[in-house]
């Protein structure tokens, strides 16, 4: 689950940078929430945690003030993804966290994980990640967990509460069938316009060195053909692009070594595959890929991606009518690891087929 990321936008809109709603009313939108309160062992027996033993019995009681933060709480899960706990402390002055389960009427399961972070190494103000799996038997509904910090010396801090419910696969009706993705448009400050317009040629400027003193300019361009998306009832998705881009080879000549440009064409197509859920509470779309088949220049990769370390195919709020949908993602969240991420927010529009 550490490695997810918002791959949506990388091969719709990061990928290609670099190289209307019509008068319906929006639909209300009920969807069942999972509202089961599961029990505190069932969750803790559950679960997967690197580094961590489990021990019976209650976390130890606050002996000491470590002060920390769990950074922006998942309030939701996944079956077979998991969540992630993130935690922001004092560098060096932490050994280990305790974690706990507990039951929506306040039961402690019978035993807690001590997961040792003696190895990890962070730098003032970063901030670290505790992957939180699940294994293929666990339950949707909801829990709470307990979690506090130790020192090296056995010094315990005081505890944070969080509930998280964990979501089952699809859960929105008004989604399913078959839509085509039309463009997307960027909602960054300071920006504005559309790109990655269906049908449209899009280039880019681009410059190389070809001599010490030289410089050439040239374009890259590319045309999205197709890009359709089909979300299925039972919760898995299949998305579809082909188009075609046009480039130039740097050759060298057989005389002197004199760089040429050789001007060619290729079309793309991939295929992605994995599982969505929707999030009634907040109108939110979220899309894990499970499965990458992509040909371009006449070679064909494919990815699998083991479950429970899937990517983010896509994470934002939508808008539905009978005839169209809008995902509204911001990825600022991203940019600690992507800078070219920082700030940016991007909408992408659909039309039902």
């Amino acid at each position: 689950m550490t490695k997810k990321i918002y791959y949506f936008l990388f091969l719709t809109s990061i990928t290609f940078l670099m190289m209307s709603c019509d008068a319906n009313e929006p639909i209300e939108v009920e969807v069942k929430s999972e509202e089961i309160s599961i029990l505190a062992n069932e969750v803790s027996d559950n679960l997967t945690i690197n580094s961590a033993e489990k021990i019976e019995g209650t976390i130890p009681v606050a002996s000491e003030k470590i002060p920390f933060t769990v950074v922006n709480p998942e309030k939701f899960a996944f079956l077979n993804e998991g969540f992630n706990v993130e935690l922001n402390f004092e560098p060096n002055k932490v050994a280990g966290a305790y974690f706990q389960i507990k039951a929506n009427d306040g039961t402690l399961a019978n035993s807690f994980y001590k997961i040792d972070l003696s190895n990890v190494s962070l730098d003032k103000n970063e901030s670290l990640k505790l992957d939180i799996d699940f294994k293929s038997t666990m339950s949707v509904g909801t829990f709470c967990y307990v979690i506090t910090l130790y020192d090296p010396n056995g010094g315990v801090s005081d505890s944070v509460d969080i509930c998280v419910t964990i979501k089952n696969w699809g859960g929105n009706d008004s989604l399913l069938g078959v839509w085509d993705y039309t463009k997307t448009e960027n909602l960054t400050a300071g920006t504005s316009g559309f790109f990655d317009v269906v049908g449209d040629n899009e280039c880019t400027p681009q410059r190389i060195k070809i001599h010490t003193d030289e410089l050439k300019d040239y374009e890259t361009c590319d045309i999205i053909e197709s890009s359709v998306v089909e979300f299925k009832a039972d919760g898995t998705y299949e998305w579809k692009v082909s188009g075609k881009k046009d480039y130039f080879s740097l050759l060298k000549s057989l005389n002197e070594g004199v760089p040429s440009f050789d001007a060619k064409s290729s079309s793309y197509s991939y295929v992605l595959k994995g599982n969505w859920s929707y999030i009634e509470s907040e109108s939110r779309l979220v899309m894990y890929e499970y499965n990458t088949e992509k040909e371009d220049l006449g070679k064909v990769v494919i990815n699998n991606i083991v479950v429970g370390e899937a990517l983010y195919f896509a994470n934002g709020t939508t808008e539905v009518s009978t005839d169209n949908f809008t995902l509204t993602q911001d990825l600022s969240n991203l940019s600690d690891v992507f800078k070219v991420l920082d700030g940016v927010k991007l909408k992408q529009y659909f039309t039902k087929r």
